[in-house]
């Protein structure tokens, strides 16, 4: 079966969007891994896009002060009760008990958003970079 994986660690947060039941987290040129059926090797893509938190969210997500441009260091995704780390598979809109941790370099307290839907929306053409094993 061909799927996509999104990396989170390396990704870079452009720029963080808050409301009251919306957390968008832009991102720019984020590695992606294409897995295709019967392929001997994967390829890999560059793309930007967003990931789409709706929910209630707390006030402590809406006032932490993170200054973009961030790189992500390490991340989890939560679909419901399975647990990624540091991928996320594409195409992605998940609803139910759903949530994104991520650490950024040079900030102490991770990022959690725990919501009722997640979708990455990708923008733009993809590009390749490579081959890989």
């Amino acid at each position: 079966m061909s799927y996509r994986l999104l990396e989170l660690p390396n990704t870079v947060i452009a720029d963080l969007e808050v409301s009251d039941s919306l957390y968008v987290l832009i991102f720019s040129d984020a590695l992606i891994i294409k897995v295709m059926d019967a392929a001997k090797q994967r390829t890999r893509w560059r793309q930007s896009g967003s990931i789409i938190v709706k929910g209630s969210f707390s006030d402590s997500v809406e006032h932490l002060n993170i200054k973009c441009p961030v790189k992500i260091r390490s991340g989890e995704f939560q679909d419901n009760v399975f647990v990624y780390y540091n991928t996320i598979r594409l195409p992605c809109h998940v609803y139910g008990d759903v949530a994104i941790r991520t650490s950024f370099d040079g900030i102490e307290k991770p990022l959690e958003i725990s919501g009722e839907e997640i979708e990455v929306v990708l923008e733009g053409e993809p590009k390749y970079i490579k081959h890989i094993n």
